[in-house]
């Protein structure tokens, strides 16, 4: 399964919550069974895969969405990657508008964030992104907030729901969580 590539070389298995869910997820897309990478290191299991979200790079997807994410901004997003349409642009744009540093663009995509505070979901703009770009340089040149850190995949589902008693649940691994406030 071709995950989450990373400027190391290595690929987001454990982007999932457990092997189970990323086997189910592989298995849904016709893909091989995902492996979870990891190396021993002084007795212990260390996953190769600690690099934050904004180090991802956007190449290689080969599905929608990512997980759910905590940006710097204190809202939660997702990631979602469009069917990239090179005539679409290149009918909006000229073909200088659309090369970065000489390089055409690789793909599109945009990000849907709920804010805590509110609890409203905002619907992101789809940009272009290039090959080799991170999460964290997209956001930049876009100016996006900043993702901090990947969250359980259940926070979206509980943010879409106004699931109360599922809140309750993940305030516990995602502390953020208790100032949510539901639209």
């Amino acid at each position: 399964m071709a995950d989450y590539e990373v400027r190391k070389g290595g690929n987001l298995a454990g982007v999932f919550s457990s092997r189970s869910k990323a086997e189910r997820f592989a298995r849904k897309l016709g893909k091989p069974e995902a492996k979870s990478k990891t190396k021993k290191a002084r007795g212990k299991a260390v996953s190769r895969n600690s690099v934050g979200p904004s180090e991802w790079l956007l190449r290689g997807l080969e599905y929608q969405c990512w997980p759910p994410m905590l940006f710097d901004d204190g809202s939660v997003g997702m990631v979602t990657e469009v069917l990239y349409d090179p005539d679409y642009w290149a009918e909006n744009y000229t073909r200088e508008e659309l090369l970065l540093d000489g390089v055409e663009p690789y793909g599109e995509i945009y990000i849907d964030r709920y804010s805590l505070d509110t609890g409203e979901l905002s619907e992101g703009a789809c940009y272009l992104y290039w090959q080799d770009d991170t999460l964290g340089s997209w956001c930049r040149r876009n100016g996006e907030p900043m993702p901090v850190r990947k969250l359980p995949e259940e926070v979206w589902d509980m943010l879409e729901n106004a699931d109360e008693d599922m809140r309750r649940e993940l305030e516990r691994s995602v502390p953020e969580l208790r100032r949510l406030r539901f639209a």
